[in-house]
């Protein structure tokens, strides 16, 4: 087990790292970076304010569709 401070090069380098994690190393790099955080947290905060549930972490298809179609309309 291991900590880590949850920097966006810290989740890139552990996500990196950890290809048993199954998360894509050059897709985390387009989402976990400075530019693309104000568009999640206005993805976020839309599905909350619609009481959408916002999947952090699952591999659902229908979620990741939905915050691709929301950041790039």
């Amino acid at each position: 087990m291991s900590s880590i401070i949850p920097t966006f090069d810290n989740l890139n380098a552990m996500i990196a790292n950890n290809p048993e994690i199954g998360i894509s190393p050059e897709l985390s790099k387009q989402v976990m970076n400075a530019d693309f955080a104000p568009k999640y947290e206005a993805f976020a905060n839309q599905g909350i304010m619609h009481s959408l549930p916002v999947m952090i972490g699952s591999k659902s298809d229908l979620a990741r569709q939905e915050a691709i179609n929301y950041v790039y309309r």
